[in-house]
C-alpha cells in the first residue's frame, strides 16, 4: 500500500485515446509490457497514445505551486534530449488548489488522493530502433518514473532481416 508521502505516476500505452460522450475516455489497443513491431526499423506508426497519471496526496496537491514536467524518451534518444516533452501547469484553471477543487479520485481512503491526468497522442510516431519507451515526470527536483514499454521486432521479422543482411 502506498502512503502517498511522495507522488507516484503511471502510464498506459495505447494505439489511440478517444473522448467519449458523458466525460468518458476510451483507451484503444492498450499494451501490457511489450510492443511487437512487424516492420523493419526505422518504423513509423500512424498514431500512438500515452495516458499519464500523477497521483499525490491532497496535502501535496494544495501546496504544489510548480509545474510537473513530462519527458518521453524513445529508443535511441540521448539521455538529455527526450523525443517528446511538455508541462502540466501548477494551476491549469488559474485557481490555487483547495479541498473543494482538487481533481479527486474517489477512494474512500486516507490520505485523500488527487490526480493529474495527461492524454497525449503522437501522430505520426517514429521509432528509430528497438528498445524502451520511457515516461518520466520531474516533480520539483525529483524524477518520478511513470512507466516504460519495451519495443521489439517480431521474431519472424528479425530473422528475415538477419537473412537479408547477414553479419551486420
Amino acid at each position: 500500500m502506498f502512503d502517498f508521502s511522495e507522488p507516484i505516476g503511471f502510464t498506459i500505452f495505447c494505439d489511440d485515446i478517444r473522448d467519449e460522450v458523458g466525460g468518458k475516455t476510451s483507451l484503444i489497443g492498450t499494451y501490457q509490457s511489450v510492443m511487437v513491431i512487424h516492420a523493419p526499423f526505422p518504423a513509423t506508426l500512424p498514431k500512438f497514445g500515452f495516458h499519464i497519471e500523477i497521483l499525490e496526496s491532497a496535502e501535496l496537491a494544495m501546496e504544489r505551486d510548480f509545474p510537473i514536467e513530462i519527458s518521453i524518451y524513445l529508443p535511441g534518444d540521448d539521455e538529455d534530449k527526450p523525443s517528446l516533452s511538455g508541462t502540466l501547469p501548477a494551476d491549469p484553471d488559474g485557481a490555487k488548489a483547495t479541498l473543494d477543487n482538487l481533481p479527486w479520485r474517489p477512494t474512500g481512503m486516507r490520505p485523500l488522493i488527487a490526480h493529474v491526468t495527461l492524454n497525449w497522442i503522437a501522430s505520426p510516431f517514429p521509432l528509430k530502433e528497438p528498445g524502451a519507451i520511457r515516461v518520466l515526470a520531474k516533480y520539483k527536483s525529483d524524477i518520478i518514473r511513470c512507466g516504460s514499454l519495451q519495443v521489439i521486432r517480431a521474431p519472424a521479422q528479425a530473422a528475415a532481416e538477419e537473412t537479408d543482411h547477414p553479419g551486420s
